[in-house]
């Protein structure tokens, strides 16, 4: 938010700006945020928001050593992972594959599934008729 990049203007939605996101957010312990927002939104709205990637919560102390030229970091997540959900990515090609591996320290613990992959591929026009 505070970057003002695009998709961040999803956020405006709830209210949120760089010039207030801050007071918007309070950390109570390390598995505890709490959201505010001032904006009349619907829950379905709101949890829509919350659950795009632009409101992702990442883990600043694999974030913060890979920031360059005051991006947050930004510029090394469009290729790792720094979140805390069931999954982490091992692999990113763009436009090509992804390949996440189940996150053991995940808050909610490892999911049974230990990796899932996809892999874009290009397929033909259907023949004439």
């Amino acid at each position: 938010m505070t970057l003002n990049k695009s998709p961040a203007f999803i956020l405006n939605v709830l209210g949120w700006q760089p010039d207030n996101i801050a007071s918007q957010l309070k950390k109570v312990d390390d598995h505890t945020l709490v959201l505010h927002w001032t904006a009349e939104v619907s829950p379905a709205v709101a949890l829509n928001i919350l659950s795009t990637p632009i409101a992702s919560i990442v883990d600043e102390k694999l974030v913060a050593p890979n920031a360059k030229d005051n991006d947050f970091g930004n510029g090394w997540l469009k290729m790792h992972s720094a979140g805390s959900g069931a999954f982490k990515m091992r692999v990113y090609q763009p436009h090509q594959a992804i390949v996440l591996e189940a996150n053991d320290s995940s808050p909610t613990g490892a999911p049974k599934l230990k990796a899932s992959s996809s892999r874009t591929c290009q397929t033909r026009p259907p023949a004439a008729c």
